[in-house]
C-alpha cells in the first residue's frame, strides 16, 4: 500500500462522519420547516443554505485527497457562521438582562438582518471604484446604475422604517456589515477560538504566503519533484472546523426558531466530535505540530 492509500485508510472515519454529519444537520433545519418571511427568518435561512453549500464542497474535497485546498473554503464556513450567530442575536440570548429595557430579540434580528442586506451598497461601490480605475465601466453608467439602486434602497429602508426597522451595527468600522473587524465580530458570539485556530491560518491558504506552499516545498526538498492532484494530506484541521461551524451555527438557530432540538444536535455531531478525537490521539506531538502549526 502506498502512502497515498495508507492515508486514505486512516481518514476514512472522519470524513464518513463528516459526511454523515452534514446530511442530518441538513435534516434537522429542512425538517423544522422554517418558511422564509421577515428578515430574521429570510437572512439567516440564507446564511445557512451558503454554509451548507460550503460544507458539502469541503467534505467533497477532503473525500477526493484536497484537504489543503479545502482550507479557504474551511475559513468561508467560519465566517458565514459567524454572520448567522450575529444575525439571530446569539451574543445576546441567554445574558442576564439588565434594569433597562429587555432586549425583543425579534426586532433586533431584523434590525441586524437589514444592516446585512444594506451593506451590499458598500461592497458595490468599492467594486465599481476598482472598475472605473481599470477601465471596465464608464463612469456615466456607473453613475446612473448607482442612483437607480440607491433610489431603490432609500425606498426599502424607508419601508422597513414603518414598521420600526433601522439597521442595526454593532461597532463602527464602515468595512464591515455588523461594524466588526473580524476577531471581534467572532469574541462578540463567544467563539474567539474560531479565529484564532481556523480563520486567521486558514487565510494564509488563502493569500498564497509561505503556509500555503509549505507541503510543496518540503515535497521538492525531499523528492526532488512535484506531484500535482490529490495528496490526501490530513483532513482534521478542515472537519474540525466544518464540526464546530456547522454544529455551533445549528444550535445557534436552534435557540432563534425555538425548534427544541439542542440535545439531538449534540448527538448528531457525536461520531464526527469522536473520530476527530481518535484521530489526533493517534498523531505523534511532531507530526500533530507540523500540522497545526501555521
Amino acid at each position: 500500500m502506498d502512502e497515498r492509500a495508507k492515508r486514505q485508510v486512516e481518514h476514512a472515519p472522519m470524513i464518513r462522519a463528516a459526511d454523515e454529519f452534514v446530511r442530518a444537520a441538513d435534516r434537522i433545519l429542512a425538517d423544522a420547516r422554517i418558511r422564509p418571511g421577515p428578515l430574521r427568518a429570510l437572512v439567516p435561512y440564507a446564511l445557512w443554505v451558503r454554509l451548507m453549500q460550503l460544507a458539502r464542497t469541503v467534505n467533497f474535497l477532503t473525500t477526493n485527497g484536497y484537504a489543503e485546498e479545502a482550507k479557504p473554503l474551511a475559513r468561508a464556513m467560519v465566517s458565514t457562521a459567524v454572520a448567522i450567530n450575529l444575525v439571530t442575536v446569539d451574543d445576546q440570548r441567554g445574558k442576564p438582562q439588565g434594569a433597562g429595557p429587555k432586549v425583543d430579540f425579534d426586532r433586533e434580528s431584523d434590525a441586524r438582518a437589514l444592516a446585512y442586506l444594506a451593506h451590499h451598497t458598500v461592497i458595490r461601490r468599492k467594486q465599481n471604484r476598482g472598475y472605473l480605475k481599470r477601465g471596465w465601466v464608464e463612469k456615466d453608467r456607473v453613475d446612473e446604475i448607482d442612483k437607480l439602486v440607491d433610489a431603490q434602497d432609500a425606498a426599502t429602508l424607508a419601508e422597513y422604517a414603518k414598521n420600526g426597522i433601522t439597521p442595526a451595527k454593532l461597532g463602527g468600522l464602515q468595512a464591515s456589515w455588523h461594524g466588526l473587524s473580524d476577531e471581534a465580530a467572532a469574541d462578540a458570539v463567544g467563539v474567539g477560538e474560531w479565529y484564532d485556530i481556523y480563520y486567521r491560518p486558514f487565510s494564509e491558504e488563502s493569500h498564497g504566503s509561505e503556509p500555503a506552499v509549505r507541503a510543496e516545498l518540503d515535497r521538492l526538498l525531499r523528492e526532488g519533484r512535484a506531484v500535482l492532484g490529490p495528496h490526501f494530506e490530513d483532513p482534521y484541521p478542515v472537519l474540525r472546523a466544518l464540526v464546530d461551524a456547522v454544529g455551533g451555527t445549528l444550535l445557534s438557530l436552534d435557540r432563534h426558531f425555538g425548534m427544541g432540538r439542542e440535545a439531538e444536535i449534540r448527538g448528531i455531531a457525536q461520531l464526527l466530535v469522536e473520530a476527530l478525537a481518535n484521530h489526533q490521539e493517534s498523531m505523534d506531538p511532531v507530526a500533530w505540530r507540523r500540522m497545526m502549526s501555521p
